[in-house]
């Protein structure tokens, strides 16, 4: 991927008649006006949205960033070659002034679920802020994200340059974002591997506002900037749009005049937020205002329980005081008692959440792996790796995870492997970079070193991939349907994903080290391809039944489900 640079000559077409081509049509079907093509991408329908519904998403800002004021003018000359055409958000983080609350501080009875989930999320934010600080080193961190033009946005992730062994820690993050690091005009940037930092070249009149949103929320640790490109705003005015109903419904008027830009402060340690709005006079200010409860009293009425309970959104609905302060309305949150109330929902609803899709997520990368085996085993009429993979012992050099690759769509990469060789020979080793994300854990991805996967198969004595030959699904004598062939584990359980390694179960605790979700439930892949939700309370002899092909005992499915009813996976 190429990056525009700050001189960039590349001549977009009329900002306008772009965002008019890409987003218009889109629009008006989005609003219900006309039927002509559905919504190809949801970063407009979010543009549409986010202003108007930025009060109630602001409440929910990880403690990721943090801002300071100082050295503003030379801070701003460093961020003014990014600010392009297209630019909306605008980051600026410096982690040495973040501080997280510790959970104790805040002085609600919570039940224990709750205190150990509040907890765990804690852990991982100071466990982020301390990766943060170190990538910071000591220099203020920004992000600059533009709209979609194509099919992705712009953005770009960047500090100066402090030392060169400092830059390369900040550079080698890349791979684990999935995105590309590259030093540019001295310092080191991370961006999409399938966009570009910015769009056209740099805007210098767009920098005064920016200037402004900065200044505006100077005092907080945390701040992100909505500056929409004037052209937004026009396209929407001459459509003449009506809001959708979910988020107050009315004229977009409210948001093209009450919006010129949005600055939200945070401060986490504290647990205080302020969102200040520019709008284009003191009348639109006030009809801002007027916009902003209604708008949150209607997400609490139409957002689907499974997006967030109704009852949580009534907590942030209940929590900003709203001003209006001549041409700006300013909404702020500064009350502990709800505040707290309002992370611990937040929390709990998080936790849903995670569970939710995160469970999704693995029975759709589990079907993809065992779709794969069966697609190797038609194939090969064997199940991965064949004899000739493997050495004089029967031992195999690879992993079944690295044969799968031509039936993954990573032919490429596979035929950069050595098959004759071991995981880890000079040749083969370095690969292990370069793992697809089929195999990247979705719920343990901060805990797992690069190159490492949670997604191993049961193996030992009697199971599929345990054996010193080949597998056919015509040697599993208990059924296919009956025997698990793929389970994910504990992040320290975690293998290279090249290496022949996988589950090593104890007989007397087959499951533990099986990864167990929030709910009590793991998830399993059976030879047959279907996907399964457990209870992980089965006994340790059912356990064992269902990783053997052949010991022949029945499993009656009353076994499975020895406290809870039989939930099985989507």
């Amino acid at each position: 991927m190429s990056m525009a640079p700050a001189g960039a000559t590349w001549q977009a077409p009329s900002q306008t008649q772009t965002f008019r081509r890409s987003y218009s049509t889109q629009l008006i079907a989005f609003h219900g006006v006309s039927k002509l093509s559905p919504i190809r991408n949801k970063s407009c329908a979010t543009s549409t949205l986010m202003l108007g519904v930025l009060l109630a998403l602001a409440t929910s800002l990880p403690p990721a960033m943090a801002q300071d004021a100082a050295d503003m003018q030379r801070q701003l000359k460093m961020l003014a070659p990014w600010v392009g055409e297209t630019t909306i958000l605008v980051v600026r983080v410096q982690p040495d002034s973040v501080a997280l609350p510790k959970p104790e501080q805040l002085g609600l009875g919570l039940s224990q679920e709750l205190q150990a989930a509040t907890a765990r999320y804690f852990e991982q934010g100071n466990l982020m802020l301390q990766q943060a600080k170190v990538l910071a080193d000591g220099r203020d961190l920004f992000g600059v994200v533009g709209l979609p033009i194509g099919s992705m946005p712009s953005a770009a992730i960047f500090r100066e340059h402090t030392t060169d062994e400092s830059d390369t820690r900040f550079l080698a993050m890349a791979k684990f974002m999935q995105a590309d690091g590259r030093l540019h005009g001295g310092m080191p940037m991370i961006v999409p591997r399938d966009g570009t930092a910015l769009h056209g070249k740099p805007a210098p009149d767009r920098m005064s506002a920016v200037e402004a949103a900065l200044r505006a929320s100077s005092d907080f640790p945390v701040q992100l900037l909505v500056v929409p490109p004037e052209y937004v705003w026009r396209t929407f005015r001459e459509l003449e749009l009506q809001l959708p109903a979910e988020v107050g419904g009315g004229a977009s008027a409210v948001l093209t005049e009450g919006v010129l830009w949005a600055s939200i402060g945070f401060d986490p340690g504290k647990l205080k937020l302020r969102v200040v709005f520019q709008s284009k006079n003191a009348d639109a200010a006030k009809q801002l205002a007027a916009f902003i409860p209604r708008s949150i009293a209607s997400l609490v009425e139409t957002v689907p329980p499974q997006v967030a309970p109704s009852a949580m959104l009534k907590v942030f609905a209940n929590l900003p005081r709203i001003k209006v302060e001549d041409d700006r309305v300013v909404a702020e949150i500064d009350d502990s008692e709800n505040r707290a109330a309002a992370l611990i929902s937040l929390v709990s609803w998080v936790e849903q959440m995670q569970s939710r899709l995160g469970g999704r997520v693995n029975v759709n990368q589990y079907k993809q792996i065992l779709l794969a085996m069966h697609n190797y085993h038609d194939t090969h009429q064997w199940l991965p790796p064949d004899a000739e993979q493997r050495d004089k012992q029967g031992k195999p050099r690879l992993s079944w995870r690295v044969h799968l690759l031509p039936f993954l769509e990573q032919a490429e990469l596979y035929g950069k492997f050595r098959l004759n060789e071991a995981w880890d020979s000079p040749h083969n080793r370095p690969l292990l970079e370069q793992m697809p994300d089929i195999y990247r854990s979705r719920t343990a991805q901060g805990a797992l070193k690069p190159g490492y996967t949670t997604f191993l198969a049961p193996s030992g004595k009697g199971t599929l991939f345990g054996g010193d030959k080949p597998t056919r699904f015509q040697n599993v004598v208990d059924g296919t349907s009956n025997t698990i062939a793929l389970v994910e584990v504990a992040p320290q359980l975690a293998v290279p994903w090249t290496a022949p390694l996988d589950y090593q179960f104890d007989p007397k605790q087959p499951l533990q080290g099986v990864a167990v979700g929030p709910d009590g439930r793991w998830m399993a892949g059976f030879a047959d391809g279907s996907v399964q939700s457990l209870n992980r309370k089965i006994s340790a002899e059912v356990a064992q039944w269902l990783f053997s092909m052949n010991d022949g005992k029945p499993i009656d499915r009353n076994d499975l489900e020895p406290v809870e009813s039989s939930a099985k996976a989507e």
